[in-house]
């Protein structure tokens, strides 16, 4: 299988690809107009070039369309920005998932025009609620990048072990002081007890773009360990999903903080269903 690359940058022409036949059927979702992308039914693996330049329209769209047609993607991206401009795109396409499940079905039509990326959209998956990613790592000589693999799912979280009634969620803020290494040993050991239903759901707090892809970074070293501990400790893997949250300011003002909520990995290759 040869894997298909495309790079995503603000001009016109946004996705350079180049194409091998690969073998694969998807299905087609085909209620409303919809912007065209390059790539073919056949493209069942494709990898998106994530820059500090990329459109995160274009980026969100694509991630969308591709989980819509059930065809596999991931994302590439090398340095905070980068990291952080990726993150970014995951959240838009969920605020397009979230945006079109609002709609009132009445109101499509096939011969309007969309003039929303929610309405380009429109149609898609049924049983698409959110996306989400498992952050890994590439390198080649001397140069490393993040890889993150685009995981469609459902509208409720796997559940690993029911959470105790009376546990607040944990969050694990992620500042410009912390350490990397901690925050690896802060996952695990939350996941771990969120295995043992001792206590509530875990999310990664990060305020910035750098704390960002240190939150994705210390994921990846986080699931690189819990494989080698997997066997001894029973544990089972996470994966990320962005959220992004609207909160008051000490000044006062409205902000947005981004989450990163760890739930259960989804067998490999499932899809999302009915619930």
């Amino acid at each position: 299988m040869t894997l298909l690359v495309g790079v995503l940058r603000t001009s016109p022409c946004s996705i350079r690809l180049a194409r091998s036949t690969v073998h694969g059927q998807m299905q087609q979702w085909a209620l409303l107009p919809r912007r065209r992308y390059a790539w073919t039914e056949a493209d069942t693996l494709m990898e998106f070039k994530v820059t500090s330049t990329s459109n995160l329209n274009k980026l969100a769209g694509g991630i969308l369309h591709r989980c819509d047609q059930g065809l596999a993607t991931s994302l590439t991206a090398m340095g905070p920005v980068a990291i952080s401009a990726a993150v970014k795109g995951l959240n838009l396409a969920n605020m397009f998932i979230s945006k079109r499940l609002k709609r009132d079905p009445d109101e499509q039509s096939a011969e309007k025009k969309p003039e929303t990326a929610a309405e380009y959209f429109q149609g898609g998956d049924p049983y698409l609620r959110r996306i989400g990613f498992i952050p890994t790592f590439g390198r080649k000589d001397e140069m490393q990048w993040m890889v993150f693999r685009v995981i469609p799912l459902g509208g409720k979280p796997l559940q690993v072990c029911p959470a105790p009634k009376d546990e607040d969620p944990v969050q694990l803020k992620v500042a410009s002081s912390t350490q990397p290494r901690e925050l690896q040993e802060a996952m695990l050991v939350s996941w771990y007890k969120r295995c043992q239903g001792k206590h509530g759901d875990v999310s990664l707090a990060p305020m910035n773009s750098d704390n960002i892809a240190k939150a994705v970074k210390s994921t990846g070293f986080a699931l690189r360990e819990m494989r080698q501990r997997q066997r001894s400790q029973g544990l089972r893997p996470f994966l990320l999903v962005p959220r992004i949250t609207t909160v008051t300011q000490k000044d006062g003002k409205p902000g947005t903080v981004t989450f990163l909520d760890l739930e259960l990995q989804p067998p490999r290759g499932s899809k999302p269903g009915p619930e």
